[in-house]
């Protein structure tokens, strides 16, 4: 039992020293399929994985048959449909900048945004507000759709700016916008409706909790308990922790990123205590 604290207390108070940047990071929560990221300081592409971060400059493309999903340091979610590309432009603690270079985007924000997230798309720009679910797509034929499922978006493109709300769609071509209601659900909304709710878990509570880790609320929920240790106090202990044979930087790698070496933890909970740990 000793040597399980210990283990567990090594996963939760030295983690943060190797990562003091993890706030300007988002990281890979889902991936099915060929997944690849190219990284600012490489003109390579590899394999992509779960919970790999991913900075600003870095791009993510997914093959034919691949899709991944990115959550964001502010808690929004964007995930990608197959033969997409996302370049990450900037991440900072006021504003996020992504750029879909091609495909299909889905997001997904959890509480009101303000102006801090930016979505790029050829020459149009969508600044998306308030509790917010869209869907955008870079058509071939050179058209951009923005989908409004809740919350609303701002759409700019060639000097115009259009409210689009919940309901709604648009779609602005060369030289003119038109808004259309929504279309029929098709199987890559079907896809992204059948995604996980983060902190949908029941029980779910993230008072006590840091700002930066609001978002994962429901995650730590679903894959552990919070205990007390007198040492240390409020700590939150994995379900695996439950096996004497389990130790941390174990599944996983490390990896340069950044100029930086960092753990990518392959248990689906790993980005949280591994980059945010106290």
């Amino acid at each position: 039992m000793r040597s399980l604290i210990s283990a567990l207390l090594l996963l939760l108070t030295l983690i943060i020293p190797g990562f003091a940047g993890a706030d300007t990071f988002a990281r890979i929560s889902h991936l099915e399929g060929d997944v690849q990221i190219r990284f600012s300081d490489s003109d390579e592409w590899q394999p992509a994985s779960l919970n790999l971060p991913v900075g600003e400059g870095d791009s993510v493309w997914s093959e034919a048959d691949g899709r991944f999903e990115l959550e964001l340091p502010n808690g929004v979610v964007a995930r990608f449909d197959h033969s997409s590309q996302l370049d990450l432009i900037r991440l900072s603690d006021e504003h996020h900048q992504l750029h879909l270079a091609s495909g299909r985007m889905y997001v997904v924000s959890p509480r009101e945004l303000g102006a801090s997230l930016q979505i790029d798309v050829d020459d149009t720009t969508v600044l998306p507000f308030g509790r917010s679910r869209m869907r955008i797509d870079a058509l071939p034929n050179g058209v951009e759709d923005v989908s409004i499922f809740n919350g609303g978006a701002y759409v700019e493109s060639r000097g115009q700016r259009t409210t689009v709300r919940a309901g709604d769609q648009i779609l602005v071509e060369e030289a003119s916008t038109t808004i259309l209601g929504l279309n029929a659900a098709d199987e890559w909304e079907r896809w992204n409706s059948l995604r996980p709710r983060r902190n949908s878990f029941k029980g779910t509570s993230d008072q006590g909790l840091p700002a930066e880790l609001r978002p994962y609320a429901g995650e730590l929920s679903a894959h552990g308990s919070w205990i007390v240790l007198p040492e240390f106090g409020m700590v939150w202990r994995p379900i695996e922790a439950a096996d004497t044979s389990w130790v941390p930087y174990q599944a996983g790698r490390w990896i340069l990123i950044h100029n930086e070496y960092q753990w990518v933890g392959m248990e689906t909970w790993g980005w949280i205590p591994y980059h945010y740990g106290r």
